[in-house]
C-alpha cells in the first residue's frame, strides 16, 4: 500500500493547523492586547504620537492609495466566470481524499487571512480617528482647523454626486429667485407661475426626495452587485464593467463614510475627553455615578452622538465635570454650577451644601490633574475609570 499520499495529506493538515494558530495568535496580539476596553477613558488617548502617525500613513498609503491604484491599473481586466467554473469542476474531479483536506485547509487560511486583514484595517482606523480627535478637539486648536472640519462635514450623509447635484440646483434656484418674499404666512415668489421656476422647483424637490431616501443609500452601497448581474446577463459572464465602476464607487463611499463620521461626532464629549487627555490644568474631573454610565455609552458607541439622550447631556457633561480647587480650603473643589466636592483619602468624593455633607449622591472621580501637576507628574497622569 502506498502511504506517500496519506503522509502528504497529514503534513498539509499539520502545516495548516500551525499557520491557523499563528495567524490567530498574531491577530490577538496585534488587536486584542493593544486595544483597550471599550469603556476605558484611555481608549481614545494617543500613547505614542509617532506610532499613531505611522499607522495613519500606512493605512493611507496601502489601503487607499495602493489598492485604489491597483484598481486603476486593472481597469481593463476581464474576469471570465466560465473559466472560474471550469477550474472549480477540475478541482472536484481530483481524488476525494485530496479535495476534502485541501478545501478545509484553504477555508482555514482564507478565513484567517480575511479576519487578520479586517483587524489590521480596524486597528489602523482607530489610530486615524484618535489622531483626528487630537487635531480637531485639542485645547489649543485654531479656529481655522475647526472651520476646515466643519466644511468637510458639510455634505452630511450625501455622497459626492448627490451633494454636487443638490448644491448646484440650490445655488441656481437661489440665484434665479432673488425676490423671494414673505407674506406673513409663507415664503413665495411672484415668478412662481413661470415655467422655468416650476421645472426648477420640482427638479430640486425631486433630487432631495431621491438622495434623502433610505433606499437610495442602500442602492449606492450595493450598486456593484448590479454591475455583476448586468455582466452575467448581457456580457456572457465576462466581468468587465465592474472594474471601471469601482473607480467611481470607491471615492463616493469613502467620502460618505468620512462625512458621516465627522457629522455624527458627539462634539462636546470629544472636547471633554481631549481636555482630560491633553489640557494642562489644575483641576479634577468628576461626574455622578449615573452620568458615568452615560459617558461609557458614548465610549462604546465610538463617540457617536445619541439622539435619544439629546445634546443637553453632552453639554452638561462637558461643562459641569471640571472642578477647580478652592482658594481657601485645599480639599474642596467647585465647578461652574457652584457644586462643591470634598476629596477625601483615596478616590472618595463627597458633596457639601452649606458645610453639610450630602451622601445621597455618588460622585465618581475620573482624573485628579491637580495632584499630578502640583507634584510634577503630569506626563505620568493616571486616569481612573
Amino acid at each position: 500500500m502506498d502511504y506517500k499520499f496519506f503522509i502528504i495529506i497529514f503534513i498539509l493538515i499539520i502545516v495548516g493547523v500551525t499557520i491557523l494558530f499563528s495567524l490567530t495568535l498574531s491577530a490577538r496580539i496585534s488587536v486584542g492586547i493593544l486595544a483597550h476596553r471599550p469603556t476605558d477613558l484611555l481608549s481614545y488617548y494617543i500613547y505614542n504620537m509617532p506610532y499613531t502617525i505611522l499607522c495613519t500613513v500606512f493605512y493611507i498609503s496601502f489601503f487607499v492609495v495602493f489598492l485604489y491604484g491597483l484598481r486603476a491599473w486593472n481597469r481593463s481586466y476581464i474576469l471570465d466566470l466560465h473559466m472560474v467554473y471550469s477550474y472549480i469542476l477540475q478541482f472536484f474531479h481530483l481524488p476525494l481524499l485530496f479535495c476534502i483536506p485541501a478545501t478545509i485547509f484553504g477555508l482555514f487560511i482564507g478565513i484567517n487571512l480575511f479576519l487578520l486583514f479586517v483587524r489590521i484595517h480596524k486597528y489602523c482606523l482607530h489610530h486615524i480617528y484618535i489622531l483626528y480627535l487630537y487635531i480637531r478637539y485639542s485645547p489649543n486648536v485654531s479656529q481655522r482647523v475647526q472651520w476646515f472640519f466643519y466644511k468637510l462635514a458639510e455634505p452630511f450623509h450625501f455622497d459626492i454626486i448627490a451633494y454636487a447635484i443638490k448644491t448646484s440646483l440650490f445655488r441656481l434656484n437661489r440665484y434665479l429667485l432673488k425676490d423671494i418674499r414673505f407674506n406673513g404666512f409663507a415664503w413665495y415668489s411672484p415668478h412662481a407661475r413661470i415655467p422655468w421656476y416650476y421645472l426648477l422647483y420640482h427638479a430640486y424637490d425631486g433630487v432631495l426626495k431621491i438622495v434623502c431616501n433610505k433606499y437610495y443609500e442602500k442602492f449606492v452601497t450595493f450598486s456593484p452587485l448590479f454591475f455583476i448581474i448586468y455582466d452575467c446577463i448581457f456580457n456572457n459572464f465576462l466581468i468587465s464593467h465592474l472594474y471601471n465602476y469601482l473607480l467611481i464607487y470607491v471615492p463616493v463611499i469613502l467620502w460618505r463614510r468620512i462625512t458621516i463620521c465627522l457629522f455624527t461626532d458627539a462634539s462636546d464629549i470629544c472636547e471633554l475627553l481631549c481636555n482630560i487627555y491633553y489640557k494642562k490644568e489644575t483641576c479634577i474631573y468628576a461626574i455622578l455615578a449615573e452620568h458615568k454610565i452615560v459617558l461609557e455609552s458614548y465610549l462604546i458607541s465610538g463617540l457617536r452622538s445619541n439622539i435619544d439622550l439629546g445634546l443637553e447631556i453632552e453639554m452638561y457633561l462637558k461643562s459641569a465635570s471640571c472642578f477647580v480647587p478652592d482658594t481657601d480650603e485645599r480639599n474642596l473643589y467647585c465647578n461652574n454650577e457652584g457644586i462643591l466636592l470634598e476629596k477625601r483619602s483615596g478616590k472618595a468624593l463627597v458633596r457639601k451644601i452649606l458645610d453639610e455633607e450630602v451622601f445621597t449622591e455618588e460622585w465618581v472621580l475620573l482624573v485628579d490633574k491637580y495632584h499630578f501637576i502640583n507634584n510634577g507628574l503630569y506626563k505620568t497622569l493616571v486616569f481612573i475609570s
